[in-house]
């Protein structure tokens, strides 16, 4: 058996049988522990020198935010980007409030030029509120269909669901748009965070934006920020997005560290973040931010980055007045911005800007102390934003992430283990056993959105 560090020891909570797991190959090898002394498969798997630990991994730009105003009608309070625009430690980048027809336009055929040929692109309205630009909306949509042949593009828009008309609810099926809305809970909870500047709840209002939405046929999604005010239901909420809501899809996001309105001990939040996949999976709902490191270990494909979760790194969102960055937030504090629309850069400005460059090397395999992690194939690194607000600098793990990341690959080894026959005997002695794919795949609900479940067959 091999002494590689890759190769970790998981004993069952209720057998005497033991899981290895190589954290680079994600092969898993089950065996009893009187068999220490047979070869067990795990011979000639990646190791110190393997070409995985640092890929030759070249920046690629296929998916883009395009906010298309910074100004919201809520005032969540764990928000982001008003914390940002409001902190007085920083100089917050100067934005426009509405994102004007000119910069929508280049935003867009710059991207066209940025995506790699045969790449399926994404483009994600956001904000602020994006519906509170429906001119801007139009403008993107138009311009997209122009730019974009239909089976090159997947379109969403982020919105917290109180301002959609039916004119906005029109444009978004004549252009298939995936909508997500934002909604914590059921009323009770929302109302709790999700507020208005009068601190009026905002839960009746998105509930009726999601349902206008819902009744033109479309498949809506749902994003939930967990935090201290609805941990303690999250098995609940998912039965309840479920069962009242008719909900197919569900994001559920970790608070940024600031502000701190819904922050809560990772080792608190973890077990009810699995017991709430446990839950979506039996209902075939897809959780996202726990699904894309699950889906990893199913099909043996590791996850690089966390945001948004592809080999090179592939986003750049862009600031109402045109700013280029690699995250709003870093953008915000005038960090990781490339450069700015409206004088007119490059795909190569782009690609070979030394933000892009740096932001690109950040992976675990090589941030330190992630080598020797058992979810480092799966974990991605967390959230460069929120590595930065803590420790100063985007090259560090986000801890929370990794706590995260272990846990659920643990739970995931077990939950395998039980599609596993460990009956069979040789010589008396129990026999090791390699899971095979379909067994993998049942951490898995039983069908993937359209837009996750490409390579699982």
């Amino acid at each position: 058996m091999s002494n590689s560090q890759y190769i970790h020891t998981f004993t069952s909570p209720d057998t005497q049988d033991v899981a290895l797991y190589h954290s680079l190959s994600m092969d898993i090898v089950y065996y009893n522990p009187v068999l220490v002394h047979y070869t067990l498969p795990m011979g000639n798997l990646p190791d110190n020198n393997s070409p995985i630990i640092q890929p030759d991994i070249q920046p690629e730009i296929s998916v883009m935010y395009l906010l298309l105003t910074d100004n919201c009608n809520l005032r969540c309070k764990y928000c982001t980007v008003q914390y940002n625009l409001g902190d007085t430690d920083i100089k917050a980048a100067p934005l426009a409030k509405i994102m004007n027809t000119a910069t929508i336009k280049k935003s867009i055929q710059l991207f066209r030029k940025l995506v790699p040929s045969g790449k399926k692109a994404s483009i994600t309205f956001f904000g602020g509120e994006p519906t509170l630009n429906p001119d801007g909306l139009q403008t993107a949509l138009t311009e997209i269909s122009q730019v974009f042949a239909q089976d090159e593009i997947q379109v969403f828009m982020v919105s917290n669901g109180t301002a959609i008309t039916g004119k906005i609810a029109d444009m978004l099926v004549q252009y298939q748009v995936f909508p997500i809305i934002s909604i914590d809970g059921w009323q009770e909870i929302h109302d709790q965070m999700r507020i208005y500047g009068n601190n009026t709840g905002s839960y009746q209002d998105a509930i009726d934006g999601y349902n206008r939405l819902k009744d033109t046929g479309l498949s809506v999604g749902i994003s939930t920020l967990v935090g201290k005010h609805n941990c303690e239901y999250l098995p609940e909420i998912v039965s309840f997005f479920t069962n009242e809501l008719g909900a197919f899809n569900l994001g559920m996001s970790l608070p940024h560290v600031k502000p701190e309105a819904a922050d809560i001990p990772i080792e608190i939040l973890t077990p009810k973040l699995i017991a709430s996949w446990e839950t979506a999976r039996d209902n075939n709902l897809y959780i996202m931010q726990i699904g894309k490191r699950l889906k990893a270990l199913a099909e043996q494909k590791p996850v690089l980055r966390s945001c948004p979760g592809s080999s090179g790194w592939s986003m750049i969102r862009i600031l109402p007045d045109g700013t280029i960055t690699l995250c709003e937030n870093m953008g915000l504090r005038n960090k990781a911005v490339l450069g700015n629309i409206n004088n007119h850069p490059s795909p190569e400005d782009i690609i070979n800007h030394s933000e892009t460059m740096d932001w690109n090397n950040r992976y675990p395999y090589n941030i330190n102390g992630c080598l020797a992690c058992s979810a480092i194939s799966i974990c991605g690194g967390g959230c460069p934003y929120d590595a930065f607000l803590k420790t100063g600098s985007i090259h560090n793990p986000e801890q929370r992430s990794c706590y995260l990341s272990k846990h659920l690959l643990e739970w995931a080894i077990w939950d395998i283990y039980k599609r596993v026959d460990m009956s069979q005997v040789t010589e008396g002695l129990p026999r090791f056993a390699v899971p095979t794919r379909e067994q993998r795949r049942g951490i898995l609900p039983r069908e993937l959105p359209y837009f996750v479940s490409g390579g699982m067959k």
